[in-house]
C-alpha cells in the first residue's frame, strides 16, 4: 500500500490563483487547459506570464516557482488597477 503524502500549495500559488479570478480575459484563455496539476499547472503559470508579458527562461525549483508567483500577482494588480478621477 502507498504512503499518502499531503502536499500543499505556496501562499503565492493560492494568492495567484485568487488574482486570476479579477481578469476575465485572462480566465478564457487559461479555459483550454485542464484542472489538473503538473504538466496543465506549468503550462497555465506559462499563460499567466504570457499574458503579463514576462518571458520565463529558466528552471524553476520550489523558491523560483514561490517568486514567480508573487511576481505574477504584482503585474496582474498593476493590470487590474483602476484610476477613477
Amino acid at each position: 500500500m502507498k504512503e499518502l503524502r499531503v502536499v500543499y500549495f505556496p501562499e503565492s500559488a493560492i494568492a495567484l490563483h485568487k488574482e486570476v479570478e479579477n481578469h476575465p480575459m485572462l480566465q478564457a484563455r487559461l479555459a483550454q487547459y485542464g484542472s489538473g496539476g503538473g504538466d496543465e499547472m506549468i503550462k497555465k503559470i506559462g499563460e499567466i506570464a504570457a499574458y503579463c508579458g514576462i518571458l520565463l527562461e529558466d528552471m524553476y525549483d520550489e523558491a523560483k516557482l514561490d517568486s514567480l508567483c508573487k511576481l505574477l500577482v504584482a503585474e496582474l494588480k498593476k493590470k487590474s488597477t483602476v484610476l477613477v478621477m
